[in-house]
């Protein structure tokens, strides 16, 4: 493989490379990676992040049992940035310090090259890299098989766990290592979200009882949504990187609709939130507050007969509708292209516009 590697590097195409290293390195070399020397970056990582809290007492429990006395076991985030190491023997712990194998370095492909966990995220499948086959020479001493860790609920991929040993000490057996224990955590992974979905659905029930309006329940990987939060076409993502940090009773614009924070306590691999709409609108004088002069516009119009909104989807539409009609409205989806019953109280269509002109 040395001489594969020498070969790669001065341009040649070199025979006797395993097809899923030698497409690495193609995408080491695009990437600008030096070949002769690379220093790993120190990106700085969260040692208390969801899935490290969830992950690492399972590698601990089980890093000597599978692992055995003269490896390393790491666990990274989703970028390559480690998490989490736990190494067997002083002589391999003072290698690896060497080659930046701590917490806080990032080991992504782009960067480094060819190696266990950089690779792994990169493809998404295990990935077995042996001595010379890494991109970057410094790390010809060393073997690293590593897996993408998914998430059970959302199948994305959340980090990577990596077991490393001295180059001579490489043994097939450690591939059924890194599948055992990606298993275990992903196995942990989904029993606390378990637990977190409950709480969640809990909070998101509780507030439900108290508005018409819309209501989420957001943790790192969940939202539950009425059909009114849904209308909003909200950007999840970004709204529960708003709220996370915030308190009970906190205030929040969902557009322009207030809604009130209740913090999740139960949830054991992050901090969740229920939205409550509606709940603090009293906080706001009527004439300062674009709803609540919204509502009464609508409601005023509404006192003359049949009311048409219109706007583009995810504006509020049947949310603003919803709250003038109050509960006891009927509703029909335009989408399904039949004509509604008779309604014995107030009635709400939506999508109207795709309705029969005899049903309209």
């Amino acid at each position: 493989m040395s001489t594969a590697w020498e070969r790669f590097h001065a341009g040649e195409d070199p025979a006797g490379v395993r097809s899923e290293v030698l497409t690495s390195w193609r995408r080491s070399r695009i990437s600008g990676v030096d070949p002769e020397y690379v220093e790993p970056p120190h990106v700085g990582t969260d040692p208390d992040t969801p899935l490290a809290r969830v992950a690492v007492p399972v590698l601990e429990r089980m890093a000597e049992l599978l692992v055995g006395d003269r490896s390393c076991l790491a666990l990274a985030d989703a970028r390559g940035g480690v998490l989490w190491r736990w190494v067997s023997e002083p002589m391999l712990r003072t290698t690896l310090d060497k080659l930046s194998v701590v917490q806080g370095f990032c080991f992504d492909e782009s960067v480094v090259g060819t190696n266990g966990l950089g690779t792994a995220l990169e493809t998404g499948e295990l990935a077995v890299v042996r001595g010379s086959e890494h991109f970057v020479h410094r790390f010809h001493d060393v073997t690293c098989v590593a897996a993408p860790v998914r998430h059970p609920v959302t199948r994305r991929t959340v980090g990577a766990i990596n077991v490393t040993c001295r180059a001579e000490h490489t043994n097939p057996l450690l591939t059924v290592v890194v599948r055992r224990l990606v298993d275990e955590v992903q196995t942990a992974l989904l029993h606390a979200a378990t637990r977190r979905e409950r709480a969640l659905l809990d909070a998101f029930l509780a507030a439900r009882r108290t508005t018409r309006g819309p209501v989420l329940a957001l943790g790192d990987d969940v939202v539950i949504a009425n059909a009114a939060a849904t209308a909003l076409d909200l950007d999840h993502e970004r709204l529960w990187a708003e709220v996370r940090g915030r308190g009970d009773g906190d205030v929040v614009a969902l557009e322009d609709l207030p809604a009130q924070v209740t913090v999740v306590r139960e949830d054991t691999a992050g901090v969740a939130l229920a939205v409550r709409a509606g709940a603090s609108r009293s906080r706001r004088a009527p004439d300062a507050d674009p709803w609540a002069r919204l509502v009464a516009r609508a409601a005023a119009l509404l006192d003359r007969g049949p009311l048409l909104v219109h706007g583009e989807p995810g504006t509020g539409k049947a949310t603003l509708l919803g709250e003038v009609l109050g509960p006891e409205v009927a509703r029909v989806d335009g989408r399904t292209d039949r004509a509604p019953d008779p309604p014995a109280g107030p009635l709400l269509v939506g999508h109207a516009d795709l309705l029969p002109p005899a049903a309209l």
